[in-house]
């Protein structure tokens, strides 16, 4: 019974009965000054029966009670052994700060966070103040008075200075607890330790302030090139203005002494024929032959030199024309070849008529001369290069012009298309060296490029690439 009797449900149960069965005592006192004793037993007996029957019913309503007052208090129990869990997992420290005899209350967790031992805190709102950085102390202790004032959340991040002298920062967050009147009279919180959080921060922060300062080394470093760019570029314009001032030169000045000198010999030869001898004919037609190559070689010059100094503008050029209009340039040297010569569709693109005409020339001419002994065949067309029709968003293609003749080894690719590199003897073959390399000069001022692909004795295949439009 002290069991039961320990709860108030118990003593509520127990003054039940007992007020249940002084009912039932008065009953059977009535029934005692009746006239018929047996009804007087029976009715004694019935009471008894149903006062038994009601304690039975009173104790299991009890039972049920005290089941479920033991479930919550395990209930409550095991949530307060979670929530101690979470908090230690977390690093968390509680605290608790009595606002009108400024006392504290820490866990040991608490002790922990500011270097101390367990216990160490002497629990009041001064100490906490002295754990805390001199360079801080006075926006703490206003943050939190200004929270008290308004009974509003406090919520601050500070350091403390352990007694190592180690520094540490802190984040703390507090809820104060009023009054029934409004009154502030004490604050709950949480504290846990930030360092190396704000370790990072701080890392991450003078990352930002280098990167920063090379972004702005090197928007100055960008500045000055551009600046030591514009400089250049003036001084390549003013050089280009030099160099076309050397090309009149070139063309007026050097070709005029050698069309008197190929002129007075060939006057020379035919005058006093009969009176020289046959070497003094063998110089005269050798100083002739130097004469054409001269000239020759001062014209491909001055091409080479005005590709980019006497440049046309870009415009709609049909290459199928352009090819027509080579093949009629080159009729001659096509009949006494005897070559062949297939041209397939062509596109029209965005360049500048005359050096496509110039490209297009030089490499079918370099054809009909390197044919070897069969008379030349060659083959004229365009490609989608690598099997694509759009790089970097601009559609190209490939002029192509192939033949079968003696061909080269690859090894020497990169010199056939630099300024007076020959693979052959002057003597085997005619020309300046000059040719392959206008035309490297004309595919990259179309921001183009040409290659090409061979063996000895198997012909050669040269690919331009060009785009078939000019943003801008």
């Amino acid at each position: 019974m002290n069991k039961f009797l320990s709860s108030s449900a118990a003593q509520i149960a127990f003054f039940a009965g007992i007020a249940f069965f002084a009912q039932i005592v008065a009953h059977a006192a009535l029934c005692w000054h009746g006239n018929d004793p047996l009804a007087h037993i029976t009715e004694v007996v019935s009471i008894a029966i149903i006062f038994s029957a009601a304690t039975w019913r009173i104790k299991a309503i009890f039972d049920r009670l005290e089941q479920r007052h033991r479930q919550t208090g395990d209930a409550l129990q095991d949530s307060q052994e979670k929530l101690e869990i979470a908090i230690e997992a977390a690093g968390l420290g509680t605290w608790e700060w009595e606002i009108s005899s400024a006392v504290m209350q820490w866990s040991a967790q608490c002790d922990a966070l500011l270097g101390l031992e367990s216990g160490g805190f002497a629990g009041t709102f001064a100490s906490f103040l002295q754990r805390v950085h001199p360079d801080d102390r006075a926006a703490v202790e206003r943050s939190l008075l200004t929270s008290k004032q308004q009974a509003s959340p406090w919520e601050m991040d500070y350091r403390v200075i352990h007694p190592d002298g180690s520094l540490h920062w802190m984040s703390s967050i507090g809820k104060i607890v009023c009054d029934a009147s409004g009154q502030a009279t004490r604050m709950l919180g949480v504290v846990r330790d930030i360092t190396e959080r704000k370790q990072i921060e701080e890392s991450l922060k003078q990352l930002n302030e280098s990167l920063e300062a090379r972004v702005q080394s090197r928007t100055t470093e960008l500045r000055q090139a551009n600046q030591r760019l514009r400089s250049l570029a003036n001084r390549l314009e003013q050089s280009n203005q030099e160099l076309e001032s050397f090309a009149f030169v070139a063309s007026h000045d050097l070709k005029e002494p050698l069309r008197t000198i190929h002129n007075f010999t060939g006057l020379l030869g035919r005058r006093y024929r009969h009176q020289l001898d046959t070497q003094g004919q063998d110089y005269i037609e050798r100083i002739q032959r130097a004469c054409t190559r001269m000239q020759a070689l001062i014209d491909d010059l001055l091409t080479l030199s005005r590709i980019t100094t006497r440049a046309q503008p870009f415009t709609l050029v049909d290459l199928n024309q352009v090819v027509q209009n080579t093949l009629l340039a080159l009729e001659t040297k096509i009949q006494e070849t005897n070559a062949r010569i297939n041209v397939g569709e062509l596109p029209k693109i965005q360049a500048d008529p005359g050096q496509m005409e110039q490209l297009l020339q030089n490499l079918i001419s370099n054809a009909l001369k390197f044919h070897g002994e069969s008379p030349p065949f060659i083959q004229i067309y365009s490609l989608p290069p690598n099997g694509s029709t759009e790089q970097a968003s601009i559609p190209l293609f490939q002029i192509v012009v192939e033949d079968q003749g003696i061909g080269f080894d690859e090894r020497y690719l990169d010199r056939i298309f630099q300024p007076f590199e020959r693979l052959h003897s002057r003597n085997d073959y005619d020309g300046t060296g000059i040719g392959l390399a206008i035309c490297r000069k004309i595919a990259e001022r179309h921001r183009g490029s040409i290659t090409a692909k061979s063996e000895p004795g198997q012909g050669a295949t040269f690919s331009v690439t060009l785009p078939t439009h000019h943003p801008g």
